[in-house]
């Protein structure tokens, strides 16, 4: 049988996606300075935010489809999600999203909370998959990948708008966005509930710190 390649054309999508989300933070990181250029700005990033969450959802289909899924894949390409949004939420914090004199903003305490799930999420799943247990991504953490990508999506095309028009949809999909995902953390917690809170493990603590 012949062995699949590490850089298969999925782990080559997730690459370039990496690339592409170091590139849009940079760009974020310069253009910020002041509401014009992030204005301005905001067009290119919210088309190659597009193109990076195309981009996930064609690695994915394309690693099952020619049956290519490898270790690099399954590391890298969660990995890459999570820095692609919780890049943007970060730069995305104190920035007016909208024009005026009460101009709608992302909340920091927003982003601990999603950075948090995300990193809570991640020791969980290294923590079983150490233990040889298979830990993916269920339907809970796909719908929360798909929420915020599509606040972020909304948020960039606001800000990128000289009027206020999104703003009565904005506010209540970026508070639905942060309730899913802490959602999705406690689906996960459940998920894992054996491996964390059973008396194998508890026993398992206790002899480690013997």
């Amino acid at each position: 049988m012949t062995a699949t390649p590490i850089m298969t054309l999925p782990n080559w999508i997730t690459s370039a996606r990496l690339v592409l989300t170091v590139v849009l933070c940079a760009l974020m990181s310069v253009a910020w300075a002041d509401a014009a250029s992030a204005r301005a700005a905001a067009w290119v990033v919210l088309v190659l935010f597009l193109v990076a969450a195309l981009s996930d959802v064609l690695d994915g289909y394309l690693a099952r489809k020619l049956n290519q899924v490898t270790a690099f894949g399954r590391i890298f390409d969660p990995f890459v999600d999570k820095l692609l949004v919780c890049g943007i939420f970060t730069l995305l914090i104190g920035i007016p999203l909208t024009p005026g004199d009460t101009p709608l903003r992302v909340a920091p305490w927003m982003v601990v909370l999603i950075v948090g799930r995300e990193l809570l999420v991640s020791s969980i799943r290294a923590d079983a998959e150490e233990a040889g247990v298979a830990f993916g991504a269920d339907w809970s953490g796909k719908l929360k990948m798909a929420a915020q990508s599509v606040c972020l999506a909304a948020l960039l095309l606001q800000l990128a708008m000289p009027t206020r028009i999104f703003e009565p949809v904005l506010r209540p999909l970026l508070y639905a966005t942060v309730a899913i995902t802490v959602w999705s953390l406690f689906a996960y917690l459940h998920r894992a509930r054996t491996r964390l809170f059973s008396a194998e493990a508890l026993a398992g603590v206790k002899r480690s710190n013997a």
